[in-house]
């Protein structure tokens, strides 16, 4: 089948930043557009690591060796056809296709030997932090006076207690529902990485949050706060050490500064929406619009002294672009949009609005649950929260849910709740020596496993209580996540569910290898039957970027082969 926007790989775009280091997924991935472009431009001056988590369906290659019955024929030859190619010389190969209702072996390659998994890991991170929190649970994020209120006015501190929840009202759609991008809509939190395609989520607003709490404030009786407002944020410590960026305990628009950018008049600004809007940060806006057809360039200085620089150039006629950064410092941000919330709700705040966060202010407890509570902001349930996550690949999403496993133990260390995943995954039945991890999103290239391991996780979650959470927040072939295609015509089409991963390096334009490409999910056959599979393919030498393309082509020849053949 072949790639939705494949045609447009010719064209070009600038990606700026640092390095070329990023993870996206699926048709994400098929709509990039300028690696050529982008390498080209690094060239030989820099080591260019990318981590690109291309997750269109791959049900991948493997031969019958070790299954209980013959694989079809036309399953045979379609593995064979892609396992003889010559670009697939040196490359490892794995797959484990079982039924999950007799257990039966389908097709079995290299099922015990290790491989680097992507962004795999991801279930097995949120199938630990299900086990240890349950579906239904929702963190409870709370404000509390400390002080006395006399004729409407607090003689205290307010204190925002951060309780786990990442999203803190982004997302929030109906009560018990979070929103997510479907590609070949990419989510925000790639957008740092240039890629065309990724988009601010309809109808999210990153203030929700604050702002709710601020009403609730108002409405317990307080219209002026004489004292500070402070964030309790000793739920856990920031970790710095995973690679897709610092995890810290309280969030707001997922700690990112989003900015987007529409063409207006060729020579004249952009248009520039920036969020959130709060009183921390500014955004000057120097983008150009450019003739129709123009190379695209959009970057997002860090910021300094409160103000970030918007720079790059938007082609006439072209789709908005998205950009971000990382915000430094999560707990100021936040306390600052509080007390924003408040003066918009009518409430005076006598402390400065942007100011460090006075941690000093904060009562002796680790967390801090004594005061009288004024406001409380209640998550959507966990089952959710991880749903996004799989859905579009969230890396920071996914090391948050590790922090808060080690959480869960007692640790403030986010390091902490790698542990309980190797024992999480003991209880489920995954083989001793099968599966290592070393973040919580895969995009450690130390972390391994077996596509024995990943099936055997996929099997023992099916038996827990949380196995529906783990199935339905699985990407779907064609439907949504990072497996929606537009105008998709396959038979398999809806009939598979997958978390899958890609790991890519380049040193240069033409001199690279993808790592892993990978894959682990469950598939409805033509037959009907319920099958449970791991796909895992390491490295493939490469001349260009592109050939993920290819790659990805063949895994699908592969995966519907299987879904049409039993």
């Amino acid at each position: 089948m072949p790639l939705p926007g494949k045609q447009m790989a010719g064209k070009k775009v600038q990606v700026t930043g640092k390095s070329w280091f990023f993870e996206v997924d699926g048709a994400a991935v098929r709509r990039f557009m300028g690696v050529r472009a982008v390498l080209g431009r690094l060239g030989r001056r820099a080591y260019v690591l990318a981590a690109v988590a291309v997750l269109a369906l791959l049900a991948a290659p493997a031969a019958g060796a070790g299954a209980a019955t013959p694989v079809p024929p036309q399953v045979q030859l379609a593995i064979d056809s892609v396992q003889s190619k010559p670009e697939y010389e040196r490359s490892n190969f794995g797959l484990l296709v079982a039924d999950r209702d007799t257990g039966e072996i389908l097709i079995n390659q290299n099922s015990d030997k290790l491989f680097t998994t992507g962004s795999i890991m991801k279930t097995f991170t949120a199938s630990t932090a299900l086990s240890e929190y349950g579906t239904d649970y929702r963190f409870r994020t709370k404000v509390f006076r400390r002080g006395k209120v006399n004729k409407r006015t607090l003689k205290g501190n307010l204190v925002l207690a951060g309780a786990g929840d990442y999203a803190f009202g982004l997302r929030d759609e109906s009560e018990d529902t979070m929103g997510y991008n479907s590609t070949p809509t990419i989510d925000h939190s790639y957008a740092d990485t240039g890629l065309p395609g990724p988009t601010l989520l309809k109808g999210s607003d990153p203030l929700r949050g604050v702002t709710d709490l601020a009403r609730d404030i108002r409405k317990s009786g307080i219209r002026e706060v004489k004292g500070n407002v402070v964030l309790d944020d000793r739920l856990f410590k920031t970790y710095k050490e995973w690679p897709d960026g610092d995890i810290s305990p309280v969030w707001l628009n997922e700690n990112l500064i989003d900015a987007e950018a529409r063409p207006t008049k060729v020579g004249k600004p952009a248009k520039v929406h920036w969020r959130p809007k709060t009183s921390m940060y500014k955004v000057v806006n120097r983008t150009k619009t450019g003739p129709k057809g123009s190379q695209a360039s959009l970057e997002l200085s860090q910021p300094k002294n409160g103000k970030l620089v918007l720079s790059g150039r938007i082609p006439l006629g072209s789709e908005p672009l998205l950009n971000n950064v990382q915000v430094g410092n999560p707990s100021a941000l936040v306390r600052t949009a509080l007390i924003d919330a408040l003066k918009r709700e009518g409430v005076k705040v006598k402390a400065k609005t942007v100011a460090k966060n006075p941690r000093k202010l904060l009562p002796g407890n680790r967390v801090m649950k004594s005061g009288k509570k004024v406001g409380v902001f209640v998550s959507r349930p966990m089952s959710e929260m991880v749903k996004v996550i799989l859905k579009v690949s969230f890396n920071r999403g996914a090391d948050f849910m590790a922090c808060l496993v080690a959480v869960n133990r007692g640790s403030r260390t986010c390091e902490d709740g790698l542990l309980p995943i190797y024992q999480n995954n003991t209880a489920l039945g995954v083989p001793d020596g099968t599966t290592y991890l070393y973040d919580g999103a895969g995009s450690d290239d130390r972390d391994r496993t077996s596509p024995g391991g990943a099936v055997a996780l996929l099997d023992g979650v099916l038996g827990e209580s949380y196995g529906q959470a783990i199935y339905d927040g699985l990407p779907i072939y064609g439907v949504d996540g990072t497996f929606r295609v537009d105008g998709l015509d396959s038979p398999a089409k809806g009939k598979i569910r997958a978390k899958s991963g890609n790991r890519v390096a380049f040193l240069t334009e033409d001199l690279g290898i993808v790592g892993a490409q990978t894959r682990m999910g469950f598939i409805e056959t033509e037959g009907g039957r319920n099958l449970i599979y791991a796909d895992l393919i390491n490295n493939v030498p490469a001349t260009s970027p592109l050939i993920i393309f290819d790659i990805n082509d063949d895994m699908d020849t592969m995966e519907v082969s299987i879904q049409q053949g039993y």
